[in-house]
């Protein structure tokens, strides 16, 4: 299940562990769900969508369904971004292998009391530099 809130900001809820394989960009949430059926899956997907809404000021606004070359720009996006992770290559197995078990069956709710994300407008700098 995914929620756009806008061209940066998106929701995603799965039952597949590997959709956090890898570190997002900020603004894309994603929760996972490994054996969830549509229903659990989906009361886990409007919980996130109200915490998000409640607490990172979100609201809902018209973005368009994506054409295929935008989801293509989006996947070479993220690649990207991985890229720019330092020491990228030997940080991989790790993602693929201990990071999609550690985060599955973590909401997006405890993912942020946890400190693993960031919601928008949060400061990120803590040092006033």
């Amino acid at each position: 299940m995914v929620t756009a809130f806008s061209d940066d900001v998106s929701l995603s809820t799965s039952t597949n562990r590997a959709s956090n394989a890898v570190p997002k960009r900020a603004g894309r949430y994603c929760q996972t769900f490994d054996g969830a059926d549509i229903t659990e899956l989906q009361e886990h997907h409007l919980a996130a969508e109200a915490f998000l809404m409640r607490v990172g000021r979100l609201s809902f606004g018209h973005v368009d369904p994506p054409s295929e070359e935008e989801l293509a720009r989006g996947s070479r996006s993220s690649l990207e971004f991985v890229r720019s992770i330092p020491l990228w290559r030997f940080r991989l197995p790790v993602w693929f292998f201990v990071r999609p078990g550690r985060w599955n069956g973590i909401g997006i709710e405890e993912q942020h009391r946890r400190g693993w994300i960031r919601l928008p407008g949060e400061v990120t700098d803590l040092t006033g530099a």
